[in-house]
């Protein structure tokens, strides 16, 4: 989806633009079962548990307002090639999906992500429980 949104050769802005787009859809559709200052929390910890991965993303901090954006991260990613900016922000959105799963469940959660993200092809099927 972010390839969708940047480009196929994307550059450094157009991935962060790409980025906050993609991030401020999540935002409108994870406030309406969160509130503004759930959505805050579990996308701080998206960016937490990916600066791990990406410590230049330590230099970045989460910014919502008046859309959801991760303040300095131009800046930060100046020095970055593109594919380690894109694979970054990609991290974040990964991970902030993964923790929404983790805490209402996959049926509650992807709905809302498919909602927010409508172009995405959605591939594969989850596995059906066993009935006993």
């Amino acid at each position: 989806m972010l390839a969708q949104i940047a480009g196929s050769q994307p550059s450094a802005s157009e991935i962060v633009s790409g980025f906050e787009t993609l991030l401020d859809r999540l935002r409108a559709r994870f406030e309406l079962l969160l509130g503004i200052n759930g959505v805050r929390a579990l996308f701080r910890r998206a960016l937490y548990l990916s600066k791990t991965e990406f410590p230049w993303l330590a230099t970045t901090e989460l910014r919502d307002q008046p859309h959801v954006a991760l303040k300095g991260l131009e800046q930060s990613g100046e020095a970055i090639d593109s594919s380690e900016i894109y694979e970054g922000v990609v991290a974040v959105l990964a991970n902030a999906v993964w923790l929404l799963v983790t805490f209402i469940g996959e049926d509650l959660a992807l709905p809302l992500v498919r909602d927010a993200w409508p172009d995405v092809q959605w591939t594969g099927s989850r596995p059906k429980k066993d009935r006993a």
